[in-house]
């Protein structure tokens, strides 16, 4: 996909994207997430073992967000 972290990190501002130690793809939301959101699925932070596999689930977690913000 994007090819740096930089470059992730650029299309997901409201979260924070790093390189774990073993080579994972990681991200941390910038804010708490309520009870209530956890219940509907979102995530506070996620682990992939690529970049692109990474961008899948941010992407999902736009989708359930866009969802929740339309009730």
């Amino acid at each position: 996909m994007c090819g740096t972290t930089d470059e992730l990190q650029g299309a997901w501002p409201d979260w924070r994207i790093w390189r774990a130690d073993g080579g994972s793809w990681m991200a941390t939301r910038r804010r708490i997430l309520s009870c209530e959101e956890v219940g509907e699925g979102l995530a506070h932070t996620l682990m992939e073992d690529t970049e692109d596999e990474l961008a899948a689930q941010l992407e999902q977690q736009r989708c359930i967000e866009d969802v929740l913000g339309a009730r």
